[in-house]
């Protein structure tokens, strides 16, 4: 957890006092991924209501390795683009290649924005607003691709997709296969990876998941925790023996994978294997 001390300092480096909500949010998170895949609907000029993918939460990052992650770090390098429609925006997150910021001047103090750079060089204000606060940011957010977020059949699949692990638990002490596959050709392994659940991928590993099986895209375990950035899986899998030297079918190195993703901090743990 962050101490206060710190974000003392990043309100002195600011210049302004961050709104209290994300205060407590950055106090006890500090930066990181979202568990799961979430989606914010905003308004766009041109392109009317369109979805943004938040991903990447910014923090006070003091290790010099992940400092694209750091607020102050990314503030500066936003800042060399020179437009002064920036100048009152705090970077707090990433959406893809799109900034979100907090406002720290004028009546919309506190209030949250996007930014898209395609738009700076049109007649349409590049920045954008989303919520007139981050409590109102975070009540906006739900699931990505939220239709289709509950749609395992098999219960088992259910289970892991949902992080019940005494339920996944019940089913292999019932002498359940730990390699089946769903209708997609995922293994009970790979939906685990994919949302996010390390007790569960644990669990599976310890008894004696494949990790080596392949969907029908070719993408391993390892291929499914790189995408959905969960470090924590990245370190089990790596850990019983998975293979870091896999490539996809488009010769994409696990570190290439996690850049193409913006997962930095992944692609650092590959770099050696690139």
């Amino acid at each position: 957890m962050l101490e206060q001390m710190s974000i003392e300092k990043l309100e002195e480096s600011l210049k302004w006092r961050l709104p209290i909500d994300y205060r407590s949010f950055l106090l006890e998170f500090n930066g990181g991924v979202w568990r799961h895949q979430v989606q914010i609907a905003v308004s766009h000029p041109w392109f009317g209501n369109v979805e943004l993918h938040p991903s990447i939460c910014l923090g006070i990052i003091s290790d010099r390795l992940f400092q694209h992650d750091d607020i102050l770090y990314r503030r500066k390098r936003l800042r060399e683009w020179q437009l002064p429609v920036l100048d009152t925006l705090v970077p707090i997150m990433d959406a893809a290649t799109l900034p979100i910021f907090l406002e720290s001047v004028g009546p919309k103090q506190g209030a949250i924005y996007y930014f898209d750079k395609t738009d700076v060089d049109t007649e349409i204000e590049p920045v954008h607003l989303i919520a007139d606060s981050f409590t109102e940011f975070l009540e906006m957010l739900r699931p990505a691709d939220e239709s289709q977020y509950w749609q395992e059949t098999l219960p088992v699949f259910q289970a892991a997709e949902r992080g019940q692990l005494d339920e996944v638990e019940a089913y292999l002490a019932d002498g359940g296969k730990v390699d089946i596959r769903n209708e997609r050709g995922w293994t009970l392994l790979m939906c685990a990876v994919r949302n996010s659940w390390p007790k569960i991928v644990r669990r599976l590993v310890d008894a004696g998941a494949d990790l080596a099986a392949r969907d029908p895209r070719d993408w391993t375990p390892l291929h499914f925790a790189v995408n959905g950035n969960s470090l924590d899986s990245v370190k089990i899998l790596t850990a019983a023996g998975a293979d870091v030297r896999y490539r996809d079918r488009q010769n994409r190195s696990l570190a290439q994978i996690a850049r193409d993703e913006l997962h930095y901090r992944i692609s650092y743990l590959f770099e050696p294997h690139d």
